[in-house]
């Protein structure tokens, strides 16, 4: 799944913030005994970033990870 850069005149204002199925983060949250989680700092290969928590990008993906091209 493809999930542009918001880019404005030359400049990146996404940075590097892709999107996490709920259903995953809460299995996070589970496992590390964390409440109330919105986002999360991640490395997965090469990628590094922030994963916010999302549904409406996932409505018709198998995708539970979107990571953006920044």
């Amino acid at each position: 799944l493809e999930f542009p850069d918001i880019e404005r005149n030359g400049f990146v204002f996404s940075d590097g913030c892709g999107l996490i199925h709920p259903e995953i983060a809460l299995d996070i949250a589970r496992i590390f005994k964390f409440t109330n989680i919105s986002a999360f700092q991640i490395r997965l290969g090469g990628a590094k970033g922030v994963l916010a928590v999302s549904q409406e990008q996932f409505e018709n993906t198998q995708n539970k990870v979107i990571l953006r091209k920044s």
